[in-house]
């Protein structure tokens, strides 16, 4: 991994004006222009030690992803040998010529060298110069697959351990942002993924943002939209690392029940959801919630007040929807096995990550420190029998097409 001497960060968003002060830290605050130098500079210094690399040093080998932000090939370093990840940035910036996706995610990677965190390799443009960029490339390791896709495996024999060890390593490189002051805004399974050796690593970095002392406001059409936290609903434009902490929450609460998320269109009917499943938005469950414009429009259309369901829906899909317990003679899954033993605690954890008051949430670090960490089993880094059942799968479901084909023929 490459390591830069450059602190990298998101672009001002909609900063505001700064009343003079005699702290150092806001005297020293940056205007809009010379952030925006600084984030060019940042460019520079990552492509300055990279003078002869060109996309023909390496090997494309197929799609792999595309998303709003770019696309991602597999491919092959000719110099090296090794398999790496090449993602094509589509978004130009007018206003400086270079993708400013790019910088934003190139920029931090460099800073966030951690094992539960995706390796930068280089960053460069191709065929082109700063002010007149053709293509821009991020190029970092190769993992075998997501979180989205390996839980996609049809009867994947995912246990409570599994699920204690993926949390466990996907709070460790939240806690490494978040003391970097890095906001992540868009922690799914699918930007979660699996190493080669079973290790989880966070990934695309697009719409991550580090917060600095300029006050500014934030962005709140952010991410993906049914996993947002309240605050982010609510349009709260000086929300905090805590959205990261809601959708770790979100994460957890998937595994555990096999939820993927609200099938809604809308931000009023992800609220709506919301509520029936966390329980009414109002003062006493949200402190300040009275303040947000949004909220005005929230309590008109929902007046009644719902309790809250969190725990009680996470025990229902784990458990079943008749009983909090499991008879041996219902044949449970694994993970329903392993619940009876140990896995209630991890659905607490869920419920404090999902709380609708922001300041009521846990930190990455105090959910680290739970107890439930410390209890045998102990979690595992490395998830490699999951990956080897993923493999296992793909290579018979790539064997059974095969056929097919040749059938056909």
């Amino acid at each position: 991994m490459q390591s830069s001497s450059t602190v990298g960060s998101q672009l001002p968003e909609n900063p505001t004006t700064s009343q003079p002060s005699n702290d150092p830290q806001l005297m020293h605050a940056t205007t809009v222009a010379s952030q925006l130098e600084m984030y060019r500079s940042i460019f520079q210094n990552a492509t300055q030690n990279t003078s002869t690399s060109s996309i023909n040093n390496y090997k494309i080998s197929e799609k792999i992803a595309e998303g709003s932000h770019g696309v991602v090939f597999r491919g092959m370093s000719m110099i090296s040998g090794t398999m790496v990840a090449l993602k094509l940035i589509k978004k130009l910036a007018k206003e400086d010529g270079v993708s400013t996706n790019l910088i934003h995610e190139a920029g931090i990677l460099q800073q966030v060298q951690h094992r539960n965190i995706v390796t930068f390799i280089e960053v460069f443009m191709e065929n082109s110069t700063l002010e007149s960029p053709a293509n821009c490339w991020l190029i970092t390791e190769y993992c075998a697959c997501d979180l989205l896709d390996l839980v996609m495996v049809p009867n994947l024999p995912i246990s409570v351990l599994h699920i204690k060890s993926l949390l466990q390593s996907l709070l460790k490189g939240v806690a490494h942002l978040h003391k970097r002051s890095i906001m992540h805004r868009d922690i799914k399974k699918g930007n979660l993924l699996i190493d080669n050796h079973g290790v989880l690593r966070i990934a695309d970095f697009g719409l991550a943002i580090q917060v600095t002392k300029l006050t500014r406001t934030l962005k709140t059409n952010i991410g993906t939209m049914v996993f947002r936290a309240p605050e982010l609903l609510l349009d709260d434009i000086h929300y905090t690392k805590k959205v990261d902490i809601w959708n770790v929450g979100w994460v957890l609460f998937s595994l555990f029940t096999g939820k993927p998320g609200f099938n809604v269109q809308t931000t009023n009917q992800v609220l709506t959801k919301l509520t029936h499943m966390c329980g009414s938005i109002t003062e006493e469950t949200y402190a300040g919630c009275q303040n947000l414009e949004a909220y005005k429009g929230y309590r008109k259309r929902n007046s009644l007040n719902w309790p809250r369901m969190v725990m009680v829906m996470a025990r229902r899909a784990a458990f079943g929807p008749d009983t909090e317990e499991i008879s041996d003679k219902n044949e449970p899954s694994h993970l329903q096995r392993d619940l009876k033993e140990s896995g209630i605690m991890g659905i607490e954890l869920i419920d404090q990550m999902l709380t609708l008051d922001p300041t009521k949430r846990p930190t990455a670090a105090e959910v680290l420190d739970n107890e439930w960490f410390k209890m045998e089993p102990l979690p595992n880094p490395c998830i490699s029998d999951l990956l080897g059942e993923y493999k296992k799968y793909h290579r018979e479901k790539k064997f059974r097409a095969y056929g097919e084909d040749h059938k056909s023929n």
